[in-house]
């Protein structure tokens, strides 16, 4: 039943987010747009989100989730003179939500296709247009880190060039974004071969493309690769768009692909004074079913403690998505030069080398992590959107 109706004449000048009509049926809250669209909010949530709930300083609710009824409806509503979608409640509580607001936060798939990044996928055709990046730039141009930050965020990585080829230079560049992450390796690592190494990184082998601590329950979100020196033979770095392979085998083998997704592995780090495990699928979702992140690394990985009815599906599909991260149509191959830095997201691109031969010079990286909610954080800022709410 309709028992509030308010509509305003559009015109083709006037800002999408302006509201031009409202009807409420039931719990619903329809509002229309001057682009023509429409968008439904539920009562309970225009209610849980009046601005004037909100502390004045920190923004944040005075109120928990228990003090509403899940199906609350408002009693009347209309578009007042200032053009405010204004609401009033059963318990006598007037809420009035900005248009501006409301477009932004709408939940309905068009509202989340909007926020939603686009996502360039790639494979190894991607050397013919590399997200490059100007290491001066970035250390001293806010407008050139967002560039960064965006290659990464959509790429999901980016090469600085031209870095300061001093000790911790990466880290400045990771402390223009956030504070770096520190795990068992520390807050920053030097990627050389060493005697008695505690992980493969540390030898002169070829890596395997990976991601870095799937054994953590939160692996590290962006890793920071700069090259220091590089006169060894051998020793290209390799990158693959993990979210690339994961849509190749969800095209190719559906129920492969949906036990990756489903079934955890298990990860293992381990040496002297560190035992750090955790089980995940390798491929995580998000709720409208795009891609989360990939953990992969055989090199770590414990004995699976899977239902013995899905061992096999596992390794068979395992080896399905194996095939695809080793495929050299899906591996970007290059070498690194000194002062180069790869910035990568850990948890969407492998990344691997080379083998190389020490005897015949030396092959220096040094590397930290920020995770990916400060980046996004970083993102946020420099676009201003923090101030927006």
């Amino acid at each position: 039943m309709l028992n509030a109706v308010s509509k305003h004449t559009g015109t083709s000048d006037r800002p999408q987010h302006t509201l031009t009509g409202l009807t409420i049926s039931g719990n619903l809250v329809s509002i229309t747009w001057a682009d023509g669209g429409e968008s439904a909010f539920h009562g309970i949530w225009l209610r849980d989100n009046c601005p004037t709930g909100l502390h004045p300083s920190t923004r944040e609710r005075q109120w928990d989730w228990s003090e509403f009824d899940p199906a609350i409806r408002p009693l009347s509503g209309q578009i007042d003179k200032s053009g405010l979608l204004e609401l009033s409640w059963p318990d006598g509580h007037l809420s009035r939500h900005d248009g501006a607001w409301l477009r932004r936060h709408r939940y309905d798939g068009a509202g989340k296709a909007e926020r939603k990044p686009q996502l360039r996928i790639w494979d190894a055709g991607i050397a013919e247009d590399l997200p490059d990046c100007d290491a001066n730039a970035v250390l001293t141009d806010d407008q050139a880190l967002l560039d960064m930050l965006i290659k990464v965020r959509d790429t999901g990585f980016a090469l600085v060039r031209g870095m300061p080829r001093r000790d911790k230079a990466c880290e400045h560049v990771a402390h223009r974004i956030a504070f770096t992450r520190e795990t068992n390796f520390g807050i920053g690592f030097d990627v050389i071969s060493k005697p008695d190494p505690n992980n493969q990184a540390y030898t002169h082998d070829a890596l395997l493309g990976h991601t870095d601590l799937p054994n953590r329950e939160m692996p590290p979100g962006v890793q920071f690769l700069h090259c220091l020196e590089f006169q060894a033979q051998g020793g290209e770095s390799t990158l693959i768009d993990g979210f690339h392979c994961a849509e190749q085998l969800r095209a190719a083998d559906p129920d492969a692909f949906e036990l990756l997704t489903r079934v955890p592995i298990a990860h293992r780090f381990h040496d002297g004074e560190w035992d750090v495990r955790w089980r995940a699928p390798a491929i995580a979702l998000d709720d409208d079913g795009g891609y989360h992140e990939i953990r992969y690394n055989p090199g770590v990985g414990a004995p699976f403690d899977v239902r013995p009815a899905e061992m096999t599906g596992l390794y068979r599909a395992l080896g399905l998505l194996a095939a695809r991260i080793k495929d050299p149509a899906n591996v970007l191959a290059f070498k690194l030069r000194p002062g180069d830095m790869m910035v990568f997201n850990n948890r969407r691109v492998l990344h691997g080398r080379q083998a190389f031969d020490p005897n015949t010079g030396p092959r220096r990286l040094q590397g930290c992590y920020v995770d990916l909610d400060e980046w996004h954080s970083r993102i946020r800022v420099l676009t201003g959107e923090n101030l927006l709410d």
